[in-house]
């Protein structure tokens, strides 16, 4: 309440630029310092779920945010928004354990607020869903060899566990067309 909305950064940043990184993983609002150390990155970023993605057009920074702080914003030093703070990784140097390395990416706020426009017009494409996703509600065994896919449980009230589905369960075809 009150507060002055953020700034958008212009012109775009550049290496060696001086950032604040915000977050808010601690359930306190914290930034830490650092500087860009490049544009257009690519990277494969692993989820919660063991999955990967891959990310491009990324801004790199060596500032150290903490895991949970994605979603915060990247910040020049004048408080102007750069980007929307997105992955991060530590390396720790095989011969000094001493010396740690730190690399953190930022979805540049300019494609951010193209996807937020895309969303607000209803404009999906094939990297953007717009609209209610699919919901099951399961868990699946990850290393089952049996056909189909196997249910090791069901969120309780799910639309999964409200046709029965639960732990043991085998989903052998969806929409007629099998599953392997």
């Amino acid at each position: 309440h009150g507060l002055r909305t953020a700034a958008i950064a212009s012109p775009s940043p550049r290496v060696g630029q001086r950032v604040l990184a915000v977050g808010g993983s601690s359930g306190k609002v914290r930034y830490t310092v650092g500087h860009v150390t490049g544009l257009r990155t690519k990277v494969t970023a692993d989820d919660e779920t063991g999955g990967q993605e891959r990310l491009s057009g990324l801004i790199e920074f060596d500032a150290r945010p903490q895991p949970g702080d994605s979603g915060g914003p990247l910040l020049d030093l004048r408080g102007n928004v750069l980007g929307v703070d997105t992955a991060g990784e530590t390396k720790t140097s095989f011969y000094d354990l001493s010396q740690r390395e730190h690399d953190s990416y930022a979805i540049p706020i300019g494609h951010a607020l193209a996807v937020v426009h895309a969303i607000e017009q209803g404009r999906g494409s094939s990297t953007l869903h717009v609209g209610a996703t699919a919901y099951l509600g399961i868990e699946l065994d990850p290393t089952s060899t049996r056909a189909g896919a196997t249910v090791v449980g069901a969120v309780q009230g799910s639309p999964a566990a409200r046709i029965g589905l639960g732990a043991g369960s085998r989903i052998t075809a969806a929409d007629g067309r099998a599953i392997t």
